[in-house]
């Protein structure tokens, strides 16, 4: 559906240490088709050559589409942080603010149609009334359904030289 921000998150989510652990869960899943898809995904996403991919697939995406907004984010705060807004001469540095509208038109070209997807109540009320699992409930449930050869706490709090 072009939802690159939303594909990014659930490639982030896949990656975090409590899932990404789970080495016999994944092992089910190689060579099956949403495997084949998620590895697809990961290098569309992928940072190499600052988001070569990313970017020369959303040159290439029809409307609507919604961007990985971490990239364009990051365009901005680069060229913000990297050129001085005055020359030495003391006039505008023009190029500054011609490349920060380049990166803003960007983002604004996807924000001209809508999906037109309806809210749907019931997929509403799921999202809003689940419960939201904590960094360590995530790490003892993935303990829990693929235990590992050391059972330890990932808090450093627990150890004793702290």
């Amino acid at each position: 559906m072009g939802n690159f921000n939303t594909t990014m998150a659930i490639i982030g989510a896949m990656n975090t240490s409590s899932i990404h652990r789970l080495v016999q869960t994944r092992e089910l899943l190689q060579g099956k088709d949403v495997w084949t898809t998620f590895k697809e995904l990961e290098h569309l996403m992928s940072s190499e050559r600052s988001f070569y991919e990313y970017r020369q697939a959303l040159k290439a995406q029809k409307l609507p589409c919604i961007p990985y907004l971490g990239v364009h984010l990051g365009d901005l705060l680069s060229i913000s942080e990297g050129n001085r807004d005055f020359r030495q001469d003391g006039t505008i540095h023009w190029q500054k603010f011609c490349l920060l509208t380049e990166v803003i038109s960007t983002v604004m070209h996807f924000h001209t149609e809508s999906y037109g997807i309806q809210p749907d109540p019931f997929i509403s009320r799921v999202i809003t009334d689940t419960h939201v699992l904590d960094d360590e409930e995530l790490y003892t449930k993935s303990v829990g359904t693929e235990p590992g050869k050391l059972h330890h706490s990932r808090s450093l709090s627990k150890f004793n030289f702290f």
